[in-house]
């Protein structure tokens, strides 16, 4: 589906609400437009196992490894 918004959080729940009643999106892959503090927020309140395709960069890489240093 082409869209020319930038809702992606929006999108990604459009998609939830058009699956199967008692199915529900449990991975999720998504380019550097998903880099959002609100999507990953949904994410993990909705246990969604999710990647996100982004420029690696060393601030981002320290918070990947403070992040997930313990689990």
């Amino acid at each position: 589906m082409f869209r020319q918004n930038t809702d992606n959080l929006g999108f990604i729940k459009t998609c939830q609400d058009a699956l199967p009643k008692g199915t529900n999106i449990k991975k999720l892959r998504i380019d550097a437009a998903g880099y959002q503090a609100s999507i990953i927020d949904y994410c993990f309140e909705h246990d969604i196992e999710f990647s996100i395709r982004a420029k690696m960069c060393q601030s981002l890489k320290d918070i990947l490894v403070e992040t997930f240093a313990n689990v």
